[in-house]
């Protein structure tokens, strides 16, 4: 019995576990037409005439015009367990030229350990005077379970005039599988009941 106790104990935690990482991200596709779930600072907007054409074809969009070198910013904060895997995609529209080297990226640090992995970055010297990347996809699988900061980021260079864009979307999180260890461990548990159930007829 008291097997049967523990067992039934560590299969009821892990499954627990496994569901509670389900849905770390809010709005992460904008879904709702606002930054509902996100923290904004400088000239932010939900458009439905971004580049995105898939999910629910709704974009983040980011303006630089806060000062020389003072990004746009657009972040949130979420749980991810080791394994799940984070995607999204972003494009880099530049509105001026050199030397004035807009930038803007797209990156993702664990908060933990304040490693930072850039997941996109363009600015006016790669793509050229006015000049605009293709929509890139781009994934990052966690690691380590914790909480993680998405972070995508326009700023001016040079000047402050003629703001460079960066657009956002499609942001998601896939949950690793659960284990079949998880249901290994129900196995188990469920042959134990079954053959206490046979010896106690038994008697």
């Amino acid at each position: 019995m008291k097997l049967i106790k523990m067992l039934s104990y560590v299969v009821a935690g892990l499954l627990a576990s496994a569901g509670a990482s389900a849905s770390p991200l809010v709005n992460g596709d904008f879904s709702t037409g606002d930054l509902s779930g996100w923290t904004s600072n400088g000239s932010v907007n939900v458009i439905d005439w971004g580049f995105n054409t898939t999910g629910s074809a709704l974009t983040g969009d980011l303006f630089a015009g806060l000062g020389t070198d003072v990004p746009t910013t657009l972040t949130e904060t979420f749980h991810l367990d080791a394994g799940d895997t984070f995607t999204g995609q972003a494009q880099w529209i530049g509105w001026d030229y050199l030397p004035n080297n807009d930038y803007g990226s797209v990156s993702i640090v664990d908060d933990t350990t304040t490693n930072s992995t850039t997941l996109f970055s363009g600015d006016i010297a790669t793509y050229g005077d006015f000049g605009s990347s293709a929509v890139n996809s781009f994934q990052f699988i966690a690691p380590t379970t914790g909480d993680y900061t998405i972070t995508a980021a326009v700023a001016n260079a040079g000047d402050n005039s003629s703001p460079s864009e960066l657009q956002v979307a499609n942001f998601a999180v896939t949950a690793v599988p659960v284990p079949s260890a998880f249901w290994l461990f129900g196995t188990v548990l469920a042959g134990f009941a079954a053959g206490k159930r046979r010896f106690g007829n038994a008697e």
